[in-house]
């Protein structure tokens, strides 16, 4: 279950991203924010911002309501976008996720994380 979360959550950040037009934050650096906004080319969905909130990624497209990427029994114990853009280039951004199952039963055999990497470039 958590591949699974973890596979779909680098997808939707991948797909937006390759679809943006630009990126708004995290600011060209060698800053890591938990937090990426980008310029999308549909309008309405401007910006499109991931942001994880306590162990759940959330997205935003405009001034929809947020919409929960991420189900009760995965947690998101931490994100990572670096804006890692050359000069003269599109846009390119790191990302690193990592997440883990929510066992409430506190059983060892159930204790599972995974950890993703990822570098996407605006087309």
């Amino acid at each position: 279950e958590v591949d699974t979360a973890a596979s779909s959550l680098m997808g939707d950040i991948t797909q937006s991203l390759r679809n943006a037009s630009g990126i708004t934050s995290p600011a060209t650096s060698t800053v890591s924010t938990s937090t990426l906004v980008v310029r999308g080319i549909v309008v309405g969905e401007n910006p499109t911002t991931f942001v994880a909130t306590g162990s759940t990624m959330f997205i935003t497209k405009g001034t929809s309501t947020p919409y929960r990427l991420t189900n009760r029994n995965v947690l998101v114990t931490s994100v990572l976008f670096q804006n890692i853009t050359a000069s003269g280039t599109k846009g390119t951004v790191r990302v690193t996720l990592n997440l883990s199952y929510n066992n409430i039963a506190n059983d060892p055999k159930l204790n599972y994380a995974t950890k993703l990497i990822s570098t996407v470039t605006l087309r």
